[in-house]
């Protein structure tokens, strides 16, 4: 939160040069959608865990191949970053309900003066 507002606590800083100023600031926690149907429906792991690893890998398949070492080729990246949510998927599969990606919004309200 701190890391938020600070942009307008200095009269100093570019955005309150500009003339906007923080109104308010919260958070909230989403629960993962992928684990709150999970245990309200259950259903089939495998299906349940191919879905949910797709979710994630959507957003972070490229964080995963950049964090690998620029000697190895692209090629070797993927198979290497395939592996990794193959494994995930089973770890899902094997145990659903303790999987899931909560998230932390910030909401903010900002004014122009």
């Amino acid at each position: 939160m701190d890391e938020f507002k600070k942009p307008f606590q200095s009269e100093y800083s570019p955005v309150r040069k500009v003339g906007l100023s923080l109104v308010s600031i919260g958070t909230r926690m989403i629960p993962c959608p992928y684990k709150e149907k999970w245990l309200k429906d259950g259903g089939n792991p495998v299906e349940h865990a191919r879905s949910f690893v797709l979710g994630f890998r959507s957003w972070s398949n490229s964080t995963f191949i950049d964090a690998l070492s620029n000697s190895r080729s692209a090629e070797d990246k993927e198979k290497i970053v395939d592996e990794l949510f193959k494994r995930y998927e089973m770890e899902v599969a094997k145990r659903p309900k303790d999987h899931g990606l909560d998230f932390i919004s910030a909401y903010i309200v900002i004014k122009k003066a």
